[in-house]
């Protein structure tokens, strides 16, 4: 081989190897690039979804604020959650037994809601375990008051009346009950004995003597019905008078 021959392969490998060289840095710069790019997309993909959460998160500010046109609404809606926060602790309280401390947070939940029908029926109730009838039956009535239909107030209330001695008024609250609940077997029940009981009660009643009209010096016996002497006796509240806060 010719030295000429022999120069001539070590210039094209010379050249050749540069070539490679040149192809190897465009292709590493080509890769950097490429690099960059994609992370890049992943900043602007993570940020994207960084202000979609944030947007999402200001959103659902926007329509819980925009849910109270005013403060005096929302101020409505803070005292109503108090309120159950109330009902909830004397709910517990008259679970455990403790029934003065179910009475006041009852009583404190109807401060903060006077539009809550079932604060004073659980009060009620509290106070019915203390055999306080009269402040129960009063309870009754207002939650009744709030809620027409509302039958665990018609049973307390007819418990408390019962308990006064007002029978008339506690087999009415039992037979309402009926007509909204036909199947309460307690109603039921409750009602069947007090009709026994009262029944028993006039058959017992003493006679009261009293000079009849038109008849001077006729003694005619006067009955006086349960109903109309226990709500003498019982001093029942009168209809309208509002709840009352301990």
């Amino acid at each position: 081989m010719s030295v000429l021959s022999h120069e001539e392969k070590m210039l094209n490998l010379q050249h050749q190897m540069r070539q490679n060289q040149s192809e190897l840095q465009s292709y590493l710069a080509g890769l950097n690039d490429w690099e960059s790019e994609i992370r890049e997309k992943e900043r602007k993909l993570k940020a994207s979804q960084s202000d979609q959460v944030f947007d999402g998160q200001d959103r659902r500010a926007e329509t819980s604020s925009s849910e109270y046109e005013t403060d005096e609404e929302w101020e409505l809606e803070r005292k109503k959650h108090l309120a159950e926060l109330e009902k909830d602790k004397g709910n517990k309280f008259l679970k455990d037994g403790d029934f003065e401390r179910a009475v006041e947070a009852y009583s404190k939940g109807m401060e903060f809601d006077t539009t809550n029908s079932i604060l004073p029926a659980n009060r009620a109730l509290a106070l019915i375990k203390q055999h306080k009838f009269a402040a129960a039956e009063l309870d009754c009535t207002c939650s009744l008051a709030l809620a027409p239909l509302y039958v665990k107030a018609y049973l307390r209330r007819a418990v408390a009346r019962a308990g006064l001695g007002n029978t008339q008024d506690a087999l009415h609250d039992y037979q309402r009950v009926l007509e909204l609940e036909p199947t309460n077997k307690h109603a039921r029940a409750e009602l069947d004995r007090l009709e026994k009981d009262l029944s028993r009660e006039e058959e017992e009643d003493p006679v009261r003597s009293s000079f009849s009209e038109g008849q001077s010096g006729l003694v005619k016996p006067v009955y006086k019905s349960l109903g109309e002497r226990s709500k003498v006796m019982s001093g029942k509240p009168q209809k309208g008078t509002p709840c009352r806060h301990f």
